[in-house]
């Protein structure tokens, strides 16, 4: 049989594994919460991230549309650059009043250089 000492000890194991199911039952709560709390916040993380990826794709679309316009941009100037060649300076002179001034001084002074010359000959 068993004395009250043993009994007593008995108690004591019983009523500590009591204590520590009641703290372990707590504590289990508490990370379930936070267990749901961590996969509510990963949920709305992932429709985060989702949107962005979409806005991201959103973006590489618009950037792609608007470098084949700038292409087709640059391809126009290179074309008009090509067909304005070949009118020569005439056309120069008309897109460009100064320069067919400057030309004109430019022959003027040529000219005056050439009577300089002649006259000290």
């Amino acid at each position: 049989m068993m004395d009250t000492q043993q009994i007593a000890n008995l108690e004591a194991r019983v009523l500590r594994i009591i204590g520590l199911t009641e703290q372990l039952q707590t504590e289990n709560l508490a990370l379930t919460d936070e267990l749901q709390t961590s996969r509510d916040r990963n949920g709305e993380l992932e429709i985060k991230i989702e949107q962005l990826r979409e806005g991201q794709t959103e973006v590489e679309k618009i950037i792609s549309r608007t470098l084949q316009k700038l292409d087709g941009l640059e391809s126009t100037w290179a074309e008009l650059q090509v067909q304005a060649k070949p009118k020569g300076r005439a056309t120069a002179s008309r897109k460009n009043p100064s320069l067919s001034s400057e030309r004109s001084q430019s022959n003027s002074e040529t000219q005056d250089s050439s009577e300089i010359s002649s006259e000290s000959l």
